[in-house]
C-alpha cells in the first residue's frame, strides 16, 4: 500500500464547449454544489466559439445563474484581470496548453470534434489546478467527497468494472506524474497524426476509415478514444502495471502499484439510466454490429502483412544489388525493376486499405483495392510473391461467409469480447494469430476448435487482466 496518500485540491471541474451548457447540465451543476458545499465546482467554457447572439443574450443569463447557485464559470477566452464575480478569465491556461494547436483545430472547422477538444482541456485542467473532473451531463454525485480527499499516488480514475475505464470522472493533484503522463502522450500521439496526413484525415473526417484505428460504425470516435481518451488512459494505467512510469509523489517503488488504489469510490458518483459514454460498448451486441470491427480488424491484418511483403522485396533487391552491377545496368536488369514495380504496387495497395471508405462491403473493398494495377504487374506479383494475392483476394471475398461461421460455432459473448478486445485499446500481441486464423477459417473441426480456443483465451484474459474501455 502506498507509504503517503496525497490530497488533492478541493474543486469539482466540469467542460461544455462548443454551445452554452443545456439545462440538463446546469442542474448536474448545481446538485454537485449542493452535495459538496465546501468544494469549489468550476464549469469551463470558451466564449470564442459562441455566436454574437449568445454572448449578448444567452452569457448574461449563465453567469447571473452560476452567481445564484455558486458556481465558478471559467472562460478560456477572456485575460484574467477580465475576471469578475463568478466569472474567471483562463486565457493564461489556454495560452500556454502545450496542445494549443490540437485544441484549437478540434475546436473548430467542418470536422470539428468537441470529445476531443474536451479530453485535452480536461486533462490540462487537472494538470495546472488538480483536484475532480466530471463529466457535465453523464456523471451524477453521490455521496458527499470527505473533507480531505487524499489519493494514493495522486490520481484516480473511473473505474466501470469487468475491466473497464473511463476518463469521465477523474481525479489528481497538481502536476502530478500520471497526469503528466497522460498529457504528454496525448501531445505525443497528435504529432504522430500530424506528422501522417492520411490518418490525421481519417481522423477528422467522418466519412474516412483507417484500419489504424480498428474503426467500428464511428472511426472518429475509436480514433479519439485512442488518441486523446479512454483508450489513451487505458494504456497508460497498463502501463503503469508493467513498471514503465515512475511515481515519485507516492515515494515508493513502481512494483508496488495496485490497481485497485487508482479507483475512485463507487459512493461518490452516480450514472444515469441511459448511460455515460461507455454503454456503447456492450458485450450483448449483435453480431451486424461487431462485424464492422472484425473487418477494419482484417484491413489492419494486411496493412501489417503488405509492411511485411514490402520488407521482403527491399531484402530481395539488396541481394540484386550485390551482384556487383553498374547502376546503369542494374537499372534496366529486369528482374530487379520488377522488384521494385512489385514494391511500388504493395504500397498503393497499403495505402488504400488505410484510407479507403469504411461503408464499402468487404468485396467492393477488395476491387477497390486492385482497381487500375496493370495485369502484367499482377502476374509479376504472382511470380515474386506466389500465392499471397490469393490469399489477400480469398480473405476480402470469403468474409462473409467465415463470419457466419463464427456466428454459428462460436458463442456470442466470447466471441464479441474477442472482436472487442483490440478493436478499442489495439495492443493485445495475439490479434495477429487470431486474425490469421480467421483469414484462412474453413469449416473443419480442427480449424474451428482453434479459433474457438484463441476466443477464449482473449475474453479470459480481457476479463481477468486486460484495461478495456
Amino acid at each position: 500500500m502506498p507509504s503517503e496518500l496525497l490530497s488533492i485540491p478541493k474543486a469539482i471541474h466540469a467542460v461544455w464547449l462548443g454551445k452554452l451548457p443545456p439545462t440538463e447540465v446546469l442542474d448536474n451543476m448545481q446538485h454537485w454544489k449542493q452535495t459538496n458545499p465546501t468544494f469549489s465546482v468550476k464549469l469551463w467554457i470558451d466564449s470564442a466559439t459562441y455566436s454574437e447572439e449568445e454572448k449578448t443574450k444567452e452569457l448574461p443569463k449563465l453567469l447571473q445563474w452560476a452567481k445564484k447557485n455558486q458556481i465558478i464559470i471559467c472562460d478560456l477566452s477572456l485575460a484574467a484581470h477580465e475576471s469578475k464575480d463568478n466569472l474567471l478569465g483562463k486565457n493564461e491556461l489556454y495560452s500556454s496548453m502545450p496542445g494549443k494547436q490540437f485544441y484549437d483545430d478540434e475546436l473548430t472547422g467542418q470536422y470539428r470534434n468537441l470529445a476531443a477538444a474536451s479530453d485535452l482541456l480536461r486533462v490540462e485542467i487537472l494538470q495546472e489546478e488538480g483536484g475532480i473532473y466530471i463529466d457535465a451531463k453523464d456523471m451524477l454525485p453521490g455521496n458527499p467527497i470527505l473533507e480531505h480527499f487524499k489519493l494514493s499516488y495522486g490520481f484516480a480514475y473511473h473505474d466501470c468494472g469487468y475491466g473497464k475505464l473511463n476518463n469521465d470522472l477523474m481525479a489528481s493533484i497538481p502536476h502530478g506524474t500520471i497526469i503528466s503522463e497522460y498529457r504528454k502522450q496525448i501531445i505525443e500521439n497528435y504529432k504522430n497524426l500530424y506528422q501522417n496526413p492520411q490518418l490525421l484525415q481519417a481522423h477528422r473526417n467522418k466519412n474516412l476509415r483507417s484500419p489504424k484505428f480498428y474503426t467500428g460504425a464511428d472511426p472518429r470516435f475509436i480514433s479519439t478514444l485512442r488518441t486523446s481518451g479512454p483508450g489513451l488512459l487505458s494504456a497508460l494505467i497498463e502501463q503503469l502495471m508493467h513498471f514503465v512510469v515512475p511515481i515519485p509523489e507516492a515515494k515508493m517503488p513502481i512494483y508496488d502499484v495496485n490497481e485497485s488504489f487508482l479507483h475512485m469510490p463507487k459512493e461518490l458518483f452516480n450514472i444515469p439510466e441511459h448511460g455515460s459514454d461507455v454503454s456503447w460498448n456492450d458485450f450483448n451486441l449483435s453480431y451486424d454490429m461487431i462485424k464492422p470491427y472484425l473487418f477494419n480488424y482484417l484491413c489492419e491484418y494486411w496493412s501489417t502483412k503488405m509492411d511485411e511483403a514490402m520488407a521482403m522485396v527491399d531484402q530481395s533487391i539488396a541481394k540484386s544489388n550485390k551482384g556487383g552491377l553498374s547502376f546503369l545496368t542494374n537499372y534496366f536488369y529486369r528482374p530487379n525493376l520488377e522488384l521494385h514495380d512489385c514494391k511500388n504496387m504493395l504500397q498503393i495497395i497499403k495505402n488504400r486499405l488505410d484510407t479507403l471508405p469504411r461503408a464499402l462491403s468487404p468485396e467492393d473493398f477488395y476491387r477497390a483495392c486492385s482497381s487500375n494495377l496493370e495485369e502484367q504487374s499482377m502476374g509479376q506479383f504472382e511470380d515474386i510473391l506466389p500465392g499471397f494475392w490469393e490469399q489477400f483476394h480469398y480473405s476480402f471475398s470469403s468474409f462473409d461467409a467465415r463470419f457466419s461461421l463464427c456466428q454459428k460455432e462460436i458463442l456470442d459473448k466470447d466471441f464479441h469480447q474477442a472482436v472487442l478486445h483490440v478493436s478499442v485499446v489495439g495492443v493485445d500481441p495475439g490479434w495477429k494469430d487470431f486474425v490469421a486464423l480467421f483469414v484462412g477459417l474453413k469449416e473443419k473441426p480442427d480449424d474451428i476448435s482453434h479459433l474457438r480456443g484463441m476466443v477464449e483465451q482473449i475474453a479470459a484474459k480481457n476479463l481477468s487482466s486486460f484495461r478495456q474501455i
